[in-house]
């Protein structure tokens, strides 16, 4: 069945959407000036036919292919000022994208009595061109018995506010991420009547450390978000902040291009399964060093 350029199957006790069809349609951008550099700047013809092509990029993105939001998101934000290489760059991620399987697995999850949801947020510090700061999240609903899972949503996103440390800038995305739990988290008590915890997953030890502490951050305008997220724990909307490796990060390719980021997201998506990450959620043992959350 297809609807709205997505085809939906089931098979093997599991949904599958797909946009094989639509990527496969997907064209690359001709450069037509001859001996042009790299670094010349587009024009308006090559704008008008980049902003095209990120907008049937950003489609499939949003539906099925998570993996391609923050290069979408770096290059939307340079067609103003675009060059050549930023048509190369564009062109590659379209091949990129047509050369691979597009899928997006929502698993038979099991007992709703056995679900969790797991938000994933990420960020590097000024590592777009203009310094500014990407952030990005995942919110997985999660079974604890089995390892199933089923994404529901995703976002990578350039900060709007200047973050002056890694801990600001952690703090931010992590909040972004829960406040879209919360909206999934009410959904599905309001439909099922059963009360969906939330695990919040970071690999920044300073933040588990500065949302457990008694001590105040100096930053003062970080301690309002602190309290924020400080607020989502107190009132059991959040059931804990969960420190995990770095290599089990799953918003990093959000928020930066790295091939192992983009492979291990891509894979988690395919399979449907984060049984990987279990051990951390459900340990309930906090390092009195640090106050980082820790598996047994």
């Amino acid at each position: 069945m297809r609807y709205l350029g997505i085809d939906m199957d089931y098979r093997k006790n599991c949904f599958i959407l797909s946009q094989n069809d639509y990527h496969d349609k997907l064209a690359e951008i001709a450069i037509v000036r001859e001996n042009c550099e790299k670094d010349d700047k587009t024009t308006p013809s090559e704008k008008m036919a980049m902003r095209r092509l990120l907008g049937k990029l950003l489609w499939l993105s949003v539906q099925s292919r998570p993996e391609i939001a923050f290069e979408l998101s770096r290059l939307s934000s340079r067609i103003r000022i675009s060059d050549v290489s930023d048509i190369l760059a564009l062109n590659k991620l379209c091949r990129y994208v047509k050369s691979d399987f597009s899928a997006l697995a929502i698993p038979n999850i099991g007992n709703p009595k056995e679900w969790k949801l797991a938000v994933f947020s990420d960020s590097s510090l000024s590592n777009n061109s203009d310094c500014s700061t990407q952030t990005g999240f995942l919110v997985y609903i999660l079974n604890m018995r089995s390892g199933k899972s089923s994404l529901i949503t995703w976002q990578s996103q350039k900060l709007r506010r200047i973050a002056r440390s890694t801990l600001s800038e952690e703090t931010m995305a992590c909040v972004k991420g829960i406040d879209h739990a919360v909206l999934y988290q009410g959904l599905l008590e309001e439909v099922l009547a059963i009360k969906f915890p939330i695990a919040a997953l970071t690999d920044n030890s300073s933040l588990i450390q500065a949302t457990y502490s008694a001590k105040s951050v100096s930053d003062k305008r970080l301690r309002v978000d602190l309290t924020y997220l400080k607020s989502f724990i107190d009132e059991q909307k959040v059931e804990k902040l969960v420190w995990i490796p770095s290599r089990l990060q799953l918003a990093d390719c959000l928020t930066k291009n790295t091939k192992i980021s983009v492979n291990n997201l891509r894979e988690c998506v395919k399979r449907a399964n984060l049984s990987d990450i279990l051990p951390y959620i459900s340990s309930n043992i906090i390092d009195t060093n640090n106050r980082r959350l820790r598996s047994e």
